[in-house]
């Protein structure tokens, strides 16, 4: 512990980048040598270098000082999407400037979790002369969660000499996926069984059942009697009221048998998790008083608002494959549900095959065959000269066959398929 504090001291405090070692490693052995051999003009020249590192060193530090007391703010509030253009971070520094021949350089690094035991490490560095505010342009090819830090240094414009100041800001960032319909062009059409609006009058022979109360519940359908013999609330729901139409069952099943990560299922679940973004944007888009009861591997979630589905695009940024951990919860008399999955889906036809009677409506990616000329999609991970990502051995790896588990036979309302050809860079 110890000697990690003293190397992280050295590290502030150490004046030269690596260029700057260079050339000062170089100056003391021609100091050195000249000492040594007598000649004159090698002393004047070390010592005149030795005298420029050494007045560029006082220069920047004496700013540092300066800029650490003016605290400088990084600005992180603006949120993030995978593979969208022009994402940025203002970083503040009113009322100071740089000296000349100096520049205040921002770096932004750290390890993003992109899925389970995967990760890459970014890099991006800013600099600016200061005296007002500075956009720190980013771009992320996956969602992920991001442990980012930042640091402030003042640097020369040669590149020799730097002098850090402040302390490390850490923060835990959140890439949020990018809706298909934000980035390519996917429609998504109203399912017959989401335009039936009438509601039907209760009768003798109508049946109610129970669940507990989800925050947004109408207080006149809590059963006030259950809820004070069980002290807890409880709501009355009819399966065919117009709480039924308006209420859509959604699946979003990112299961795998086989834990271990790879280019392609990096790639097929980041695109799944755009592909539901956009049919939950869609669909209240078109249909504002309709809300969606999401089931994930973490439980259920109510989304109401598009406020609610911009925070819960937020969670499936958190969201990574795991093993299937329960069994369907969906409430009684749901009629249609909308499954979002992948081809590592063992258990789907298991699934569908739990469902005799209701209408259901797959949307799956599928691995792109080589026969398969038309109808594919090219998802590019990284582009070329795209130098401040570095992921881990995961990026080697890939699977040989994604076709997935055979559905045609099952009592399937609606089967969207998106075959995905994965590439690295391109």
């Amino acid at each position: 512990m110890k000697n990690g504090r003293f190397i992280k001291k050295i590290y502030f405090y150490y004046p030269f980048t690596i260029s700057g070692t260079i050339l000062f490693s170089i100056s003391i052995f021609l100091l050195g040598r000249g000492w040594a051999s007598g000649n004159p003009y090698g002393l004047m020249l070390s010592l005149t270098a030795l005298l420029i590192l050494a007045a560029i060193v006082i220069g920047g530090r004496m700013q540092a000082v300066s800029f650490d007391r003016l605290q400088i703010q990084w600005d992180s509030s603006r949120p993030l999407q995978a593979r969208r253009q022009g994402l940025e971070h203002i970083v503040w520094a009113e009322g100071k400037r740089t000296f000349y021949f100096y520049r205040l350089h921002f770096t932004l690094r750290g390890k993003m979790t992109v899925g389970q035991n995967a990760s890459l490490y970014v890099y991006q560095e800013t600099s600016f002369t200061g005296g007002g505010s500075q956009v720190v342009p980013l771009y992320f090819p996956l969602c992920g969660i991001f442990h980012a830090k930042g640091s402030f240094k003042v640097m020369d414009i040669f590149g020799l000499t730097r002098a850090v100041f402040g302390s490390e800001q850490v923060r835990e960032l959140t890439v949020q996926p990018l809706s298909l319909s934000d980035s390519e062009s996917l429609p998504v059409e109203a399912m017959a069984g989401l335009e039936q609006k009438q509601r039907r009058k209760s009768s003798d022979e109508e049946k109610y059942y129970m669940r507990e109360y989800i925050p947004g519940d109408r207080f006149r359908d809590i059963n006030w009697k259950v809820s004070s013999r069980l002290s807890e609330l409880f709501t009355r729901i009819s399966p065919v009221t117009q709480e039924k139409t308006k209420s859509i069952a959604v699946e979003f099943r990112h299961f795998r048998r086989q834990m271990g990560e790879t280019v392609e299922s990096i790639v097929h679940l980041n695109y799944i998790k755009g592909w539901l973004l956009s049919f939950l944007r869609s669909i209240k888009k078109d249909n504002p008083e309709y809300h969606f009861i999401i089931l994930t591997g973490s439980g259920k979630v109510r989304l109401e608002t598009e406020e609610d589905i911009t925070r819960f695009a937020g969670e499936l940024g958190s969201i990574f494959f795991q093993t299937d951990p329960y069994e369907p919860d969906h409430d009684p008399g749901v009629s249609e549900i909308f499954i979002f999955t992948t081809p590592y889906d063992d258990k789907l036809p298991s699934i569908l095959q739990a469902h005799p009677e209701t209408k259901l409506h797959v949307f799956r990616t599928v691995y792109a065959d080589s026969d398969l000329k038309k109808n594919r999609t090219t998802v590019c991970m990284f582009k070329p000269f795209t130098l401040h990502f570095l992921p881990g051995s995961w990026i080697i790896l890939r699977d040989k066959d994604l076709a997935g588990p055979k559905i045609g036979a099952y009592n399937v309302g609606r089967i969207n398929e998106e075959a995905l050809e994965v590439r690295v860079f391109g």
